[in-house]
C-alpha cells in the first residue's frame, strides 16, 4: 500500500496487538464461508470474534496489496468490541451480527475511520458521527472494521487515492463498480459481508462481475442518510455477500425508517427470513422478452435462460413481460443526477475544483446556472417510466433478467473512462448498465446472484427484480436459485492453498 497521502498514512494494515480470550484459530477455509456460517460456528465456539476478526486483518495485509479491495482498518478499537461481542455470545446475546467483522464502502460517514469518497478533495475527511446504517450494524452487533475502495464520488474510476480494485477471479478484469471495493474484498475473503451503493448498478455490477450476491434495495428502505449523494432520489445501500442468507441477515439489521432522512420510506420492515427457505412453487415470476440491451453476449443470455429453466422446472409460473421502452432511461437518470449531485458538491467543488477528477469535475459543473425546468421534466418522465413499467410487472411476484451483458471487461478496455475529461467519457459506464439502471429509475429492488462460469473464468449472474419493497420475494427466489445451482463462491486463485 503506497503511503503518498495523509489519507494513505492513516490507514492502519499492521497487525493488531495480542490480547482476550484465546480461541482456535481461524482457517482460510472459514474465512470463505458465508457469513450465516460463520456466526452459527461463532455461536457454538467454535472461534470467537476475536479471532475471525484477526485472521481477517492478518489475510488484508497479506492478500490486499495485490487486490486493493480495502483502503482503511482500525485495528485494535474493533479487537476491544470484540472482546465485548464474544462476552455477549457468552450471555446468550441474539443479536444477528453479533461478532462479525463488517467492511463498508468508503462513501459511508464513519466516525472511527476516514471517509475520503475515493477523492484527494476529501481524503482527510473524518465525519463527526456514523451514518445511521451504520449505527443500526453496530446495534445488530456487527464489527464495523474495515473501509472499501470506491471509484471517486461513486462516479469514475479510478479513484485517484486508491487506485483501482481488482477482480479476484482475475486480476487483469476490473471488479466493476462503483462499489468495486466491496465486491473485491468479499470475493477475496477480506470480509465476508459488506455494504456498497447503487444508484446505478453499483452494487449489482461489481458483485455480478465478482461472483457474490449484491443487493439492490428499494429506494427508501434503508437510509441514506451520512452517505455520499450521487442521486438523492435514486441512491441506495445494501449488503455484498457470499450467500442470499447473509444478504437477508443483513437487511434485516439495516432496514427501516429513520426521520431525520427526507428520502427514507415509513413503510414496515418485513420478515426478510421467514420464508427465505420456501422454494419457488407458485410463485409468478415474469420473463421479459424485450430487454436485451445492445451488447449482450449470447453467453449472458443462456446463463439468464439457465436459471429461467431452472425456476420453471422448481415450480414457478414463468409469465411473458414486454417491458415499456428503455431509450429515455438514461436521460432520465442523467437528468436527475446532474442537479441532486451537483446541489451537494457545490461548496467543496467551488472551493478546491482542481482536487476533483475530471470526469467528476465536468459532471458535477456540468448544472451550474441551469433553471429547475429539466429538472422537473425528468421527475416526471421518471414517474411515467415507473408507472408503466410497475403496470407491465402487474401481478408478479418478481421479474429475473440478466445482471449483465458480459463478463468482466479489462483495465485497457475501462480506460476510455478515464482519460476523457467530459461527460461523454460515461459512455463506458452506461454501455455495461442496461439491465440494471432502469430499476434505479423505477426505484424497484433488485438482488443479483451467481449462476455459472463462462468459457473465460469469469462469473456470470442473474438478476431478480421485485416489486417496491418486494425484497422478501426477491431473497426467497435469489435463496432458491442459488440452492439449484450451487455455485463455488471461491475464485479459482484463491481455491485449495491457492492463495
Amino acid at each position: 500500500m503506497r503511503e503518498s497521502s495523509p489519507a494513505a498514512r492513516s490507514l492502519n494494515f499492521r497487525r493488531p496487538a495480542t490480547g482476550g480470550t484465546t480461541m482456535a484459530q481461524v482457517t482460510d477455509d472459514e474465512l470463505y464461508l458465508p457469513a450465516h456460517e460463520q456466526l452459527a460456528r461463532m455461536r457454538a465456539g467454535a472461534f470467537g470474534p476475536r479471532a475471525l476478526t484477526e485472521a481477517y486483518l492478518a489475510r488484508i495485509e497479506a492478500i490486499n496489496p495485490t487486490v486493493r479491495g480495502v483502503v482503511a482498518t482500525i485495528a485494535d478499537r474493533t479487537l476491544a468490541e470484540a472482546d465485548l461481542a464474544e462476552a455477549a455470545l457468552r450471555d446468550g446475546d441474539p443479536a444477528l451480527l453479533l461478532g462479525l467483522p463488517v467492511g463498508l464502502k468508503d462513501i459511508i460517514d464513519t466516525a472511527a475511520m476516514p471517509t475520503t469518497y475515493g477523492s484527494v478533495a476529501f481524503q482527510d475527511h473524518r465525519p463527526d458521527r456514523d451514518a445511521p446504517v451504520v449505527r443500526r450494524l453496530k446495534e445488530a452487533g456487527a464489527l464495523v472494521f474495515a473501509k472499501t475502495n470506491t471509484f471517486e464520488f461513486a462516479l469514475s474510476m479510478p479513484s485517484p487515492l486508491h487506485r483501482d480494485a481488482k477482480n479476484p477471479w482475475n486480476r487483469g478484469r476490473v471488479a466493476g463498480g462503483s462499489s468495486n471495493g466491496s465486491a473485491t474484498a468479499v470475493g477475496a475473503a477480506l470480509c465476508s459481508l459488506t455494504l456498497g451503493t447503487d444508484t446505478s448498478g453499483s452494487i449489482r455490477n461489481p458483485s455480478a462481475y465478482c461472483g457474490i450476491v449484491g443487493l439492490k434495495t428499494t429506494h427508501g428502505r434503508v437510509s441514506t442518510e451520512g452517505v455520499g449523494v450521487l442521486a438523492s432520489s435514486m441512491d441506495t445501500v445494501g449488503p455484498m455477500t457470499r450467500s442470499v442468507v447473509d444478504a437477508a441477515l443483513a437487511l434485516q439489521a439495516i432496514a427501516g425508517f429513520e426521520p431525520s432522512d427526507m428520502q427514507s420510506a415509513d413503510v414496515a420492515v418485513g420478515d426478510y427470513l421467514g420464508q427465505l427457505h420456501a422454494g419457488v412453487a407458485g410463485l409468478r415470476i415474469g420473463v421479459p422478452i424485450n430487454f436485451f440491451p445492445d451488447r449482450t453476449a449470447p453467453y449472458a443470455k443462456a446463463a439468464w435462460e439457465y436459471a429461467r429453466d431452472l425456476l420453471r422446472a422448481s415450480g414457478a409460473e414463468l409469465v411473458s413481460v414486454e417491458l415499456p421502452s428503455l431509450e429515455d432511461t438514461r436521460t432520465v437518470w442523467s437528468g436527475l443526477t446532474a442537479p441532486e449531485s451537483s446541489a451537494w458538491h457545490e461548496a467543496s467543488l467551488t472551493a478546491r475544483p482542481d482536487d476533483y477528477g475530471p470526469v467528476p469535475r465536468a459532471f458535477f459543473s456540468s448544472m451550474r446556472g441551469s433553471s429547475g425546468v429539466d429538472y422537473v421534466r425528468a421527475r416526471q418522465r421518471r414517474h411515467s417510466y415507473r408507472r408503466a413499467l410497475l403496470d407491465a410487472m402487474a401481478g408478479l411476484d418478481a421479474m429475473i433478467t440478466p445482471t449483465m451483458p458480459t463478463t468482466a471487461f479489462s483495465f485497457d478496455e475501462a480506460k476510455a473512462q478515464s482519460v476523457d475529461a467530459s461527460v461523454a467519457a460515461l459512455d463506458v459506464a452506461f454501455a455495461t448498465v442496461g439491465f440494471t439502471q432502469p430499476f434505479n429509475v423505477s426505484g424497484q429492488p433488485a438482488l443479483t446472484v451467481p449462476v455459472a462460469v463462462h468459457s473465460d473464468g469469469l462469473p456470470l449472474s442473474v438478476q431478480v427484480v421485485g416489486q417496491p419493497f418486494g425484497e422478501a420475494a426477491i431473497l426467497r427466489i435469489g435463496r432458491a436459485i442459488e440452492t439449484l445451482v450451487g455455485f463455488d463462491y471461491r475464485p479459482p486463485s484463491f481455491r485449495a492453498g491457492a492463495a
